[in-house]
C-alpha cells in the first residue's frame, strides 16, 4: 500500500484533480509510522506547496504527519553505527550515530557510550575489587567483543524513536528524538539500554521555503509552539526530578550516624512537662549507628547515669538495633529495640521509635522508648526497695550528631 501511495504523490502534480485529492485523504491515515512515511508526507507537503494545493489538504497531510511516531534503525541502511575502541578507564564503548534524510535537510550525529555493563547486562565490579576470576572474565569479554567489533560482526544494533511538528518558519520542522535503544542481537533480541533524547532536538527547513499559511495561522502556529514548548519543559522538570528522587533513592542508606544525646525518665508520659523544673537529665550518651541495607541497622552506645543511686558513678553499655526510613532526604523515622548493660548490674531491655531530622550531614534527632530494668541473672540486687528493683520507666530523648 506503501509503494502505490508513493507512486500516486509523484504523479500528483500531473493528475491535480478533485478526484485525487479525495484519494490521498483516504489513504493518508493508512500510512503506518516507519521512517519512509516521515519522509514521503515531508515530501508531499512541499510539492503540493509548490503547485498552491487547498490548503485544507496540506494541513490534513500536517495533521498526520504529527499524529504519529516514527522510528529509525541501523538494521537498515538509513542509520549508521560506528564502534570505537573500548575505554578501560570508562568502562565503556563510544558510538557514533550517523543518519542522513530529506537530502540532507536533517541529519543525525550524536555521540553516546554503551557501558560493559549494559552490554554484559550485570552489574561491573571495579578492578580493584575484582577476583582473579572475574578479571580473567572481563579481559575474555572485552577483547572478544573488540575483535568481533572490529571484523564488522553485527552484535546490537540501535533505533530511535521520534515525532515531527510543523514550526515557525514557512517550510520549516522540528524533530524530536524520544527515545535511544541499543538492542543485543540473540535468537531474541532485546533490548539492553535505552536513553531519552532530551536537548537532541533538530530544526531542519526544506528548499525551496514557500509559506501558505495567512497571517492568522501564522500566529496560532507560533502560539501553538510556545505551549508544546512550555509542555516540553514541565515534562523535563519531573523527569529530572523523578531521576533525582531516584538517585536519591539509590543513594539511602540505613541510620549510619554518631551522635551524642541526652535523656529524661518518667514512670508515665502523663507526667511529662517542659519546664526545666521538672524536666531533668537523667542520661548522657554517646551512639554508633551502622547500616545494613537501606532500612536495616544497628548499634552500639555508651552512657553515663547522671541520677545514679549510689555514689559511684554508673555506666551502661548497650546494643540496639531497628528499622528506618528516609522521606524526602530530610526526615529518617525509626523503629528500635536494644539492651544494655550497667555497672550497677542492671540489665535495661528498651523498644522504642523516633525521628531524625537531616541537613546535610547534621542531623538531629530525638526519639521515645520504653525500658524495662531488671538484674542481671546471679547479680546482688543493690536495692531494697520494691519501686527501684522494678522501676520500669518511659524515656524521652534528644541529641544530635552526624549522618552519612
Amino acid at each position: 500500500m506503501f509503494n502505490l501511495c508513493y507512486t500516486y504523490r509523484v504523479n500528483f502534480k500531473k493528475f491535480f484533480s478533485g478526484l485525487g485529492l479525495a484519494f490521498w485523504i483516504f489513504l493518508a491515515p493508512a500510512f503506518s509510522a516507519e521512517l519512509r512515511d516521515f519522509e514521503d508526507r515531508i515530501q508531499t507537503i512541499e510539492e503540493l506547496k509548490q503547485i498552491n494545493a487547498d490548503s485544507s489538504i496540506i494541513k490534513s497531510i500536517y495533521d498526520e504527519l504529527e499524529k504519529d511516531t516514527y522510528t529509525v534503525s541501523s538494521l537498515s541502511s538509513d542509520l549508521k553505527v560506528y564502534i570505537d575502541s573500548y575505554n578501560l578507564a570508562k568502562t565503556m564503548w563510544p558510538i557514533n550515530i550517523h543518519g542522513e534524510f530529506l537530502d540532507k535537510a536533517l541529519v543525525i550525529d550524536w555521540d553516546i557510550e554503551l557501558l560493559y555493563s549494559a552490554m554484559m547486562e550485570k552489574k561491573y565490579v571495579p578492578e580493584s575489587e575484582m577476583t582473579e576470576y572475574q578479571r580473567h572474565d572481563y579481559e575474555y569479554y572485552v577483547n572478544d567483543y573488540e575483535n568481533r567489533f572490529r571484523a564488522g560482526e553485527e552484535l546490537i544494533y540501535i533505533e530511535i524513536e521520534f515525532s515531527v511538528h510543523r514550526w515557525n518558519g514557512p517550510s520549516e520542522y522540528r524533530m524530536k528524538p524520544l527515545k535511544l535503544s541499543v538492542y543485543r542481537v540473540a535468537r531474541k533480541n532485546r533490548e539492553i539500554f535505552s536513553m531519552d533524547c532530551n536537548g537532541k532536538e533538530q530544526l531542519f527547513s526544506m528548499k525551496p521555503a514557500i509559506e501558505f499559511r495567512t497571517e492568522g495561522e501564522i500566529r496560532r502556529d507560533r502560539k501553538n509552539i510556545k505551549k508544546l514548548l512550555a509542555q516540553e519543559e514541565t515534562e523535563r522538570k519531573e523527569k529530572r526530578n523523578k531521576r533525582r528522587r531516584n538517585e536519591d533513592f539509590d543513594e539511602l542508606s540505613g541510620r549510619r550516624a554518631f551522635f551524642i544525646y541526652i535523656d529524661t525518665e518518667m514512670e508515665s508520659l502523663a507526667d511529662f512537662e517542659l519546664s526545666t523544673r521538672t524536666l531533668m537529665m537523667d542520661n548522657i550518651a554517646a551512639a554508633l549507628t551502622w547500616d545494613f541495607g537501606k532500612y536495616v541497622f544497628g548499634g552500639i552506645e555508651m552512657a553515663f547515669a547522671t541520677n545514679s543511686f549510689e555514689k559511684t558513678a554508673i555506666y551502661n553499655f548497650g546494643f540496639s538495633g531497628g528499622l528506618n526510613c528516609t522521606i524526602l532526604g530530610t526526615l529518617r523515622p525509626y523503629l528500635e529495640v536494644g539492651v544494655g548493660l550497667r555497672t550497677d548490674d542492671r540489665c535495661i531491655w528498651e523498644a522504642g521509635a523516633g525521628m531524625d531530622v537531616i541537613f546535610g550531614r547534621i542531623m538531629i534527632t530525638s526519639g521515645w522508648s520504653y525500658k524495662l530494668n531488671k538484674v542481671i541473672p546471679g547479680a546482688r540486687d543493690v536495692y531494697v526497695d520494691d519501686d527501684r528493683r522494678n522501676h520500669n520507666y518511659h524515656s524521652l530523648s534528644f541529641g544530635v550528631g552526624l549522618t552519612w
